[in-house]
C-alpha cells in the first residue's frame, strides 16, 4: 500500500454524503494532480494535503451533479 496516497471517506464531505460522492471527490482531485484513492482516511493525513480552493471546487462539482440527477 502508498503511504503518499491521501484516503477520502464519505465521513469526510459531510453528514449527507455517500460512497458514490468520496469516490467521485477522489476522482476529481486525482484529475487535479493529487494522489488520492477512497477508503477510510489514515492517521498521519494532514488536511492542508489538499488545497482548500481544490477541495471546494470538487465539493460544488459533486453538488451540482447531484442536483442534475434529482427530478424536478
Amino acid at each position: 500500500m502508498n503511504m503518499d496516497v491521501y484516503f477520502i471517506s464519505e465521513e469526510m464531505l459531510g453528514d449527507e454524503a455517500t460512497e458514490g460522492d468520496a469516490r467521485r471527490m477522489a476522482e476529481l482531485l486525482t484529475e487535479r494532480g493529487y494522489d488520492v484513492e477512497y477508503g477510510d482516511s489514515r492517521r498521519g493525513q494532514f488536511e492542508d494535503e489538499i488545497l482548500t480552493s481544490d477541495w471546494d471546487a470538487a465539493l460544488d462539482i459533486i453538488s451540482e451533479e447531484k442536483k442534475q440527477c434529482q427530478p424536478d
